[in-house]
Formats: structure tokens, sequence, C-alpha cells
């Protein structure tokens, strides 16, 4: 009987497991970093076929420099007739204002068969600013990625 308790007891921790994932859950593709004091990330997300880019901004800390930070556009560049352009149905321009510590930014989602019609390659795109000890303002793009339907 033990035995058979036991087996229940683990299917029924894989199951919860198993729904504690959930369905469509976003997947991270082409993140690129840049920066130590003032750290500066873009990211294009999935989930269900609809992508996403993401810009993330972070002032570390604990190296004495303090600056407020934001993100305040981030977009979906698609790789077209031999240059990056933008998806401008994807521009989003991120009106909350400076933070104290981190600040994120997200661009309008896309389907993933409107950006394939741009081109085989895509890229998060976005613009970030930082105030105080140190300023600065700098555009930071990511890496390609295949726009698939997946996800």
């Amino acid at each position: 009987m033990t035995t058979s308790i036991r087996r229940l007891g683990a299917a029924a921790a894989v199951a919860v497991a198993a729904l504690a994932v959930p369905a469509g859950a976003a997947s991270a593709a082409g993140e690129s970093c840049e920066g130590t004091a003032v750290k500066k990330c873009v990211s294009l997300s999935v989930a269900n076929g609809v992508w996403q880019a993401e810009g993330v901004i972070t002032d570390v800390g604990g190296d004495g420099i303090n600056v407020d930070v934001r993100v305040d556009e981030v977009r979906i560049q698609a790789y077209s007739g031999g240059r990056w352009v933008d998806v401008m149905s994807s521009n989003a321009v991120d009106a909350d204002g400076w933070h104290g510590a981190q600040d994120v930014g997200l661009s309008l989602r896309r389907g993933c068969n409107e950006l394939q019609m741009y081109g085989s390659s895509i890229r998060a795109k976005a613009h970030m600013q930082w105030r105080g000890d140190r300023t600065g303002d700098l555009w930071v793009t990511g890496a390609a990625v295949t726009p698939g339907c997946f996800g």
C-alpha cells in the first residue's frame, strides 16, 4: 500500500508541476546587454506566435554612482531590402517618466505572419536614458532572430 501511495504522490506532484507552467508562456530571444554601472538590455519574447520587444535599463548600484533611468521608446525592426527597418506598427513610446533604479518598456505586439512579410530576421531596439552622477542616452539593439510562428 505504501508503494501505491508513493506512486500516487509522485503522479500528483508531476500533475501539479505541469499546471504551474502556463500554456503559451513567453520565451525570450535575441537578448543583448550593454554596460555595467548602468545595464541596458533588449530582447524579444514570443507567446502563441505573437512577438514583443522589451527594453530594460537598470542602475546596478553599489558602485557609488547614482542615476535615474528611463526607457522611452521600444520597437521591433526587420531586416528587409538589405537594411534594418522599423516595423512601424510595433513602435511604442513609454511616457511613464524617470525611475530611481529600473525601467522596463515594451513594444506593441505583432503576429509572426506580419513580421515574416518584412523579411527573414527581426530584432528588438530600444532608446534608453540615464541622468544623475552620469548622463547619457543610447539606442540598444538586440541580436537578430527568425520570427517563427511558435511559442
